[in-house]
């Protein structure tokens, strides 16, 4: 409801449970905040949140630690929208009682399928290399089972699964290891291959996947990632000729087919599937075909003439 209902633009959010942060604090938090985010409300970090920890003795202002850089605005904007709809979504619930149905509130912690196609593309990430699949983002069954006549809860078996590690990596696959030894430790391979894709394609894109069950790295352009550009050979890396010809005074545009082979390289041990579900890149394809083939005709009619 917090992070659904503050108003992030107009208003700092000040945390401050024990009473450290007085009035007049407030009144200068809420002028430096003013002079931060400017006239228009564009400028400064997108989630402002104070503490008492945030305040410079220094030179006497506060300014957020935590969220000075992190989260971006793109994704605090996505945070909003999916804290309004999930909020509603439990309300609903309490307010329908959804037939009796006692475990509809995981749903809110679920992809839906309309929400995955709102990526543009997902690569789906090898079973292997997911430890807990009750993590999922995608529905699976929370409900406790019985075991031995004992209650087996989601949590325990969550832990049990962590506990036992990667099946690639299990103990058991090893007879020469002895049970105390350790293979790996925080093997985390999907965190550090997303980790390189957000440094070098995170200005062309955002990626998003699920800490505790990486099985879809989603991957989202940005709105700025096709814009129109002048030729530079210095900045060429990933850019095509918008108008399928190479000028010195020509516009480039983000050649998208390079950057998902460059991060399927990144990928290659970790993804056995890509889905592709935006396609601007085909659209700018079919478009050249149609100019080249209009161009072609247009050649024959006048050689013809």
């Amino acid at each position: 409801d917090l992070i659904a209902c503050h108003d992030w633009v107009r208003s700092p959010l000040i945390v401050d449970s024990e009473g450290h942060i007085d009035a007049d604090d407030k009144a200068q938090i809420a002028s430096q905040f003013k002079a931060v985010r400017g006239d228009e409300f564009q400028n400064g970090p997108p989630m402002y949140i104070i503490s008492p920890y945030d305040f410079n003795k220094t030179d006497g202002i506060w300014k957020p630690s935590y969220t000075h850089h992190l989260p971006e605005k793109v994704i605090l904007t996505r945070m909003v929208s999916l804290a309004k709809r999930s909020h509603q979504f439990l309300m609903n619930n309490m307010a329908c009682d959804v037939y009796g149905n006692d475990r509809a509130w995981a749903s809110t912690f679920h992809e839906s399928p309309g929400s995955i196609k709102s990526y543009s593309t997902l690569f789906r990430v090898d079973p292997d290399n997911v430890i807990d699949a009750l993590c999922s983002s995608t529905e699976v069954d929370l409900g406790s089972t019985l075991s031995d006549e004992r209650i087996i809860t989601p949590y325990r078996q969550s832990m049990e699964n962590f506990s036992a590690g990667p099946k690639v990596l299990k103990k058991r696959m090893y007879k020469n290891l002895k049970s105390t030894e350790s293979i790996v430790y925080s093997w985390k391979p999907v965190e550090d291959a997303v980790e390189i894709l957000r440094s070098k394609f995170g200005h062309y894109a955002v990626f998003f996947y699920n800490e505790y069950c990486p099985d879809i790295i989603a991957m989202l352009w940005r709105p700025t990632a096709f814009r129109r550009q002048p030729f530079s050979a210095m900045n060429a890396e990933f850019c095509s000729p918008f108008e399928n010809q190479w000028m010195e005074d020509s516009l480039v545009t983000t050649n998208s087919n390079d950057i998902l082979r460059a991060i399927q390289c990144v990928l290659r041990n970790l993804v056995f599937n890509t889905k592709i579900l935006d396609d601007r890149a085909v659209k700018v394809a079919k478009r050249k075909v149609l100019e080249d083939s209009s161009d072609s005709d247009s050649d024959n009619t006048e050689a013809s003439s």
